[in-house]
């Protein structure tokens, strides 16, 4: 264990935007300064209405949206590596606030990370 953080393990949650991105690879800076890890979670939380709705052309276009949420989760995690600094991607399905908490308990995370876009947010 460092003397910074009670624990080296970072959680970085990603919705894909350019602020997510760039917390993401902030996170993944401070996890190789300090020797820790980072979880990459995204959470899921479109699903639980999408799905629902059960015509085809809904399922389609959330299978696609899966499809290219694994490709840049993988992606990202790749240019980590670049970097020595071992990610794990996690996908958890839920309400964002609570799964993002429930994610970084369960790994006993030290610091939780995200970016902010759209409205409210501060750049």
């Amino acid at each position: 264990m460092n003397k910074i953080f009670k624990s080296a393990t970072f959680v970085c949650a990603s919705d894909f935007s350019p602020a997510a991105r760039r917390a993401f690879f902030a996170t993944v800076r401070l996890a190789r300064a300090v020797g820790g890890r980072v979880h990459l979670l995204h959470v899921n939380d479109e699903e639980r209405t999408l799905f629902a709705h059960g015509s085809a052309d809904v399922v389609d276009f959330m299978v696609g949206v899966a499809a290219k949420r694994t490709e840049a989760l993988a992606s990202w995690e790749a240019e980590a590596g670049e970097w020595g600094v071992p990610v794990r991607i996690a996908n958890v399905s839920g309400e964002a606030a609570a799964g993002i908490l429930r994610y970084a308990a369960s790994v006993n995370a030290g610091v939780i990370a995200m970016g902010l876009s759209g409205a409210g947010a501060s750049h």
